[in-house]
């Protein structure tokens, strides 16, 4: 298991005006926004001067935001393509696309609305 940096987050905070007051628990998922599944994924693809915990951050919060678009029956958009291949072929990521593509409690009916896009 991964765990994010806590100076990546804070970064991340700042370079994206996040809401985030410091005491949040699972940082990717509370601050996880449908509709700014774009606007992170293209600051992860252009922005050179993020280190690699800050991207790794990012990725998380891409698919937290992408699990949350899924569950409010909205689709995927273009980018979740590029989004996938780079889960699929970045070692860096693996621990990201094990997580959101196993069964959540060991059943397979029991996953996250993401698990079936990965595949």
């Amino acid at each position: 298991m991964h765990i994010l940096n806590k100076q990546a987050i804070i970064a991340l905070n700042q370079k994206l005006h996040l809401p985030a007051n410091g005491q949040e628990q699972d940082w990717d998922i509370e601050l996880a926004n449908p509709g700014r599944i774009d606007e992170f994924f293209s600051v992860f693809k252009e922005n050179k001067q993020i280190d690699s915990e800050q991207r790794y951050a990012l990725m998380a919060l891409t698919l937290a935001s992408c699990e949350y678009a899924l569950q409010e029956g909205k689709a995927l958009n273009e980018s979740w393509e590029d989004i996938k291949r780079i889960l699929t072929t970045d070692p860096l990521y693996k621990n990201l696309l094990d997580y959101w593509s196993l069964p959540t409690n060991g059943e397979v009916d029991d996953t996250f609305a993401i698990t079936a896009y990965l595949y």
